[in-house]
């Protein structure tokens, strides 16, 4: 990791755990089963660094139909709100809602985004977006080098399994539960 990612990695992780600190974390950067779900009341995310996971019945009936229902605390609450502003050009497809649902959508994507979430993830990717607008996950520079790190973009497009970079679950099979711990990362080969 570069001296400037690292650098916005720690004041996320450092925002995002307060006053508390990394104490409290084990060896493989997890908090002990006992706290965690202390922390976040029905367990939330338990494998490490992560973000939380949304439970609303409208957000993953609506966003899971099409694809994995990203966590809100993926993104900042402005690119939420560009994305759920033109939801007719959604990526290539139309994704149109009724008001009503459309209305319930943006109230979960701004209480959970990014800059408003206390998962470390969550102030890393706040942190590292702070005055841009991206457009998808997938582009945000620090995520971005993050991944090619460790695989080329040739890879992870030709591999039958994985395909696209917005495919998370395919490395990160607890993905849907906010988990991105590096330890549970399985890479389809």
């Amino acid at each position: 990791m570069s001296g400037a990612w690292l650098a916005i990695w720690t004041l996320g992780c450092s925002l995002a755990l307060g006053e508390e600190g990394w104490e409290g974390w084990g060896e493989r950067g997890e908090r002990g089963e006992h706290e965690e779900h202390e922390r976040h009341g029905n367990g939330g995310w338990s494998g490490g660094p992560g973000v939380e996971p949304t439970t609303d019945a409208v957000w993953l009936t609506e966003c899971g139909s099409c694809h994995m229902p990203y966590s809100p605390g993926l993104l900042p609450a402005r690119a939420w709100a560009k994305m759920l502003g033109d939801l007719q050009h959604h990526f290539g497809d139309d994704a149109s809602v009724d008001e009503a649902t459309l209305a319930r959508l943006k109230l979960v994507a701004d209480t959970g985004a990014a800059e408003k979430a206390a998962a470390p993830l969550s102030a890393w990717i706040a942190a590292a977006t702070r005055g841009t607008t991206p457009d998808r996950i997938s582009t945000i520079p620090a995520l971005r080098a993050e991944h090619l790190e460790e695989l080329s973009t040739r890879f992870v497009t030709s591999n039958a399994e994985i395909r696209s970079w917005s495919n998370c679950k395919a490395c990160h099979p607890g993905a849907v539960e906010g988990r991105f711990s590096e330890h549970e990362i399985r890479i389809p080969r």
